[in-house]
C-alpha cells in the first residue's frame, strides 16, 4: 500500500478469512487504516495483521494495522505496527498503531502484541498505542501484551494499551507488559 491507501479493504457485506496483511505504508497526510479498513458490516476473522506502518511525520491518521468503523473482529492478530513520527496539530494523536475502533466495532478473542508509536511532537498528547476506540468499542477475551510509546516528547500519554471515549465494554481481557518510554507499566 502506498500514500495512505489500506492494504485490504473490507467492505460492508464482504468477509476477510485467514489472510495475512503486511508490509503495507502510509505517506499521506488523514489516512484511515493503513494495514485493513473495515466498514459497517464488514469480517475480518483468523487473519494476522502486522509490520504495517507509516512513514515521517504523519498528522491526523487513524488505525496503523486497523482502522475499524463498525464491522466485527475474530481470532485475530494485531501485531508489530507502527508509526515512527507521528505529528498531532490538533493536540492530540488519536491513532492507535494497533487499531482505531469506532461505531460499535467488536473485537472478540484478539491478540495485540507489539504495536509502537515512536516521537510525537513537542505539546501533543497520546492516546491509545495498542487500541484507540472513539465510541462503542467491545472488547472479549482479548491479549494486550508489550505495545509502546517509545518517546518521552509527548505531554501526557493517555493509556499505552487502551483509551475509548463512551461507552466500551471490556471483558475477561489480559494487559501484560504495555509500557511507556520511560519504562513504566502503562497497563
Amino acid at each position: 500500500s502506498a500514500g495512505g491507501t489500506a492494504g485490504l479493504t473490507v467492505k460492508k457485506w464482504s468477509t476477510a478469512e485467514n489472510c495475512r496483511v503486511t508490509g503495507c505504508w502510509a505517506t499521506a497526510q488523514g489516512s484511515w487504516g493503513v494495514g485493513v479498513n473495515l466498514a459497517t458490516d464488514g469480517v475480518i476473522n483468523r487473519c494476522v495483521i502486522d509490520g504495517n506502518y507509516t512513514l515521517d511525520t504523519f498528522d491526523g491518521h487513524r488505525g496503523v494495522g486497523i482502522y475499524a468503523n463498525g464491522g466485527t473482529v475474530t481470532d485475530t492478530v494485531i501485531t508489530n505496527n507502527y508509526s515512527p513520527k507521528a505529528k498531532a496539530s490538533d493536540g492530540y494523536w488519536q491513532g492507535g498503531a494497533g487499531a482505531r475502533a469506532e461505531g460499535g466495532a467488536p473485537f472478540r478473542r484478539c491478540y495485540f502484541a507489539n504495536n509502537r508509536i515512536g516521537a510525537i511532537s513537542q505539546g501533543a498528547n497520546t492516546l491509545g498505542v495498542a487500541l484507540y476506540g472513539s465510541s462503542y468499542v467491545y472488547l472479549y477475551n482479548c491479549t494486550f501484551e508489550q505495545n509502546n510509546y517509545e518517546s518521552a516528547i509527548a505531554d501526557n500519554v493517555y493509556a499505552v494499551t487502551l483509551v475509548s471515549h463512551s461507552s466500551t465494554k471490556m471483558q475477561k481481557c489480559v494487559l501484560v507488559g504495555n509500557r511507556q518510554a520511560d519504562g513504566a507499566h502503562a497497563n
